[in-house]
C-alpha cells in the first residue's frame, strides 16, 4: 500500500526527474547543432577539395576576372553539360562554373564574366557566412528541440516527422530564405557596379529563357513577372513561390539590375561596398567581429529561445 507521503515523494521525484531531463535535452540540442555544423563544415571542405581536383582552371577567364576584381580569383570549369550552375567557395577565391551553363545558355565571354562577378560578389561578403549562418543555426536548433519534444510526446508516430518538416520549412521561409535573397540582390549589384551591367542583364535574361523552356518541357508553369500579374491569385502564388525560395524572382532580379544600371549611367557612384557594409551590419547586430566566441553566441541563442 502506497501512503500519501510516498505519493508526494514520488511526485516530487518525477518533477525533479523531468526538470533534469529538460536540462539534458537542452544541452543535447546544442550539442547536436554543433555536431551537425562540424560534419557539414568537414563535408564542404572535402567536396571543395574534390571539385578543385576534378575541375579545370580556365586561364583566360581567371586572368580577366582577376584583373577586373583587382585580386586573384580562379575560375574552374566543371565538365558537366547537363547541369546549369555557378558558385563560389568562401575563403578560397575559387569559382566553379559548369560547362552546361555556358553551353545551354549560349553565353559569350562578357556574359560569362558577368556571372563570375556575381559569384565574386558573394565571396567578397567577408561576414556573410556568419550573418547567414545565424538564422540557419537558430532554425536547426529549434527544429532539434521541437523534434525531441514530439518524440517525448508521440514516440515514433509518422505524423511527428511531418510536423517537424513543416516547422523547418516555415522557419526557413521566415529566417533563412529572406537573408539569402538579400545577398543575391547584393551580388547582382556588385556585377553591375564592376561595369558589367549590360552583359549581366543579358545573361540573366538567357537564364530566364532557359528556365521557361525547361518548365514547359517538364509540364510545369513557366515563371511569370509579378509586376504584370493581373489576378490576385496569381500574385499570391508568385509571392509564396518567392517566399520559399533562396533566390529572388528572376524577373525582379532583372528589373533591379536594370534600375541599378540606369542609376550608374546617370553618374551614381558604386554603393555596394560589400566588406564595409557587412561590417556595419555586424556592428549593428552587436557582434564583435574581432573575436567571435562560440560560447557567447550559444549563450545569446539560449537567452533568446528562453524568452
Amino acid at each position: 500500500m502506497i501512503t500519501n507521503a510516498q505519493k508526494s515523494n514520488n511526485k516530487q521525484s518525477n518533477v525533479i526527474h523531468e526538470s533534469w531531463l529538460t536540462k539534458i535535452f537542452d544541452i543535447t540540442s546544442l550539442q547536436l547543432t554543433l555536431i551537425l555544423e562540424c560534419i557539414s563544415w568537414a563535408a564542404v571542405k572535402i567536396i571543395i577539395a574534390l571539385m578543385i581536383n576534378s575541375a579545370k582552371a580556365n586561364k583566360n577567364l581567371t586572368q580577366k576576372l582577376s584583373k577586373i576584381v583587382g585580386e586573384p580569383w580562379v575560375v574552374n570549369i566543371m565538365p558537366n553539360d547537363k547541369v546549369v550552375n555557378a558558385f563560389c567557395t568562401f575563403g578560397t577565391n575559387n569559382i566553379f562554373i559548369t560547362s552546361g551553363l555556358v553551353k545551354k545558355l549560349e553565353l559569350n565571354e562578357k556574359e560569362t564574366l558577368a556571372i563570375m562577378l556575381h559569384e565574386v560578389g558573394h565571396g567578397q561578403e567577408k561576414y556573410a557566412y556568419l550573418i547567414r549562418g545565424i538564422p540557419n543555426k537558430l532554425t536547426q536548433y529549434t527544429v532539434i528541440r521541437f523534434s525531441i519534444l514530439l518524440l517525448k510526446i508521440y514516440g515514433n508516430n509518422p505524423m511527428a516527422g511531418y510536423a517537424v518538416g513543416i516547422v523547418q520549412y516555415l522557419l526557413s521561409a521566415l529566417g533563412i530564405y529572406p537573408v539569402s535573397r538579400f545577398y543575391e540582390y547584393r551580388a547582382d549589384a556588385y556585377a553591375v557596379e564592376k561595369g558589367y551591367g549590360k552583359p549581366f542583364i543579358s545573361a540573366i535574361k538567357k537564364l530566364l529563357g532557359y528556365i521557361k523552356k525547361e518548365a514547359k518541357a517538364q509540364g510545369f508553369t513557366p515563371p511569370q513577372d509579378p509586376a504584370k500579374a493581373k489576378s490576385v491569385i496569381v500574385k499570391l502564388v508568385l509571392y509564396l513561390q518567392e517566399l520559399f525560395s533562396t533566390h529572388p524572382n528572376t524577373y525582379k532580379r532583372i528589373a533591379r539590375a536594370e534600375e541599378k544600371l540606369a542609376k550608374m549611367e546617370k553618374g551614381q557612384k558604386p554603393s555596394t561596398n560589400l566588406a564595409s557594409s557587412s561590417a556595419k551590419l555586424m556592428k549593428a547586430a552587436n557582434i564583435d567581429t574581432s573575436g567571435v566566441k562560440l560560447s557567447n553566441i550559444i549563450s545569446k541563442f539560449k537567452k533568446l529561445l528562453s524568452k
